[in-house]
């Protein structure tokens, strides 16, 4: 189950190019961070409930990996 095709659309801000948002990202990070010098960063994250927030942290950290973030749980 995911996100209803119509409610990207309709939500402001909300592009499902994704090549193209992570070329803008790495657009706008351009000038702190490249291919050569990453930016660290941490992911915070409380399962206590067993609820898949880390598998959800994983994920997201495998993704700032393509706007050159080195992410951590």
């Amino acid at each position: 189950m995911g996100m209803p095709r119509k409610l990207p659309q309709d939500t402001a801000r909300y592009d499902t190019d994704v090549p193209r948002n992570r070329a803008e990202a790495r657009k706008i990070l351009e000038s702190s961070v490249s291919p050569d010098k990453r930016a660290p960063g941490t992911v915070y994250f409380v399962d206590t409930q067993r609820l898949g927030y880390a598998e959800r942290a994983v994920i997201l950290i495998d993704q700032l990996k393509e706007i050159y973030i080195d992410g951590q749980a």
